[in-house]
């Protein structure tokens, strides 16, 4: 399990490149393959965890982090300093179109 998230972390940094002093982005990418189907699932596995730390998109976040971010808002205050106070008129459609008869329209 060790050696194949090493693997894992191995292969993400050279195609990241990230201890090179001048990149070169000529890698574009790594096939790690296994005839083994459990091998192949840890390497998977071990991809997963390895992409939940270094790509941004993937990144896992707190609840609270996540929750903070989607309700953040900018509050916007009226112009006028007394807005709250109005009351605003409430109107109450008239129910015109309600059959009031009926035994007669069956």
């Amino acid at each position: 399990r060790y050696c194949v998230s090493s693997m894992a972390e191995e292969a993400v940094e050279a195609l990241l490149q990230i201890e090179a002093p001048l990149p070169t982005y000529a890698l574009k990418k790594i096939v790690l393959m296994d005839s083994r189907e459990e091998t192949a699932d840890m390497l998977k596995d071990a991809m997963v965890e390895v992409a939940h730390r270094w790509l941004p998109d993937r990144k896992l976040t707190t609840a609270a982090q996540y929750w903070g971010e989607q309700t953040r808002r900018m509050v916007v205050l009226p112009t006028h300093h007394n807005f709250f106070w109005k009351r605003q008129k409430v109107k109450f459609k008239q129910n015109h179109d309600v059959v009031r008869k009926e035994r007669q329209n069956y």
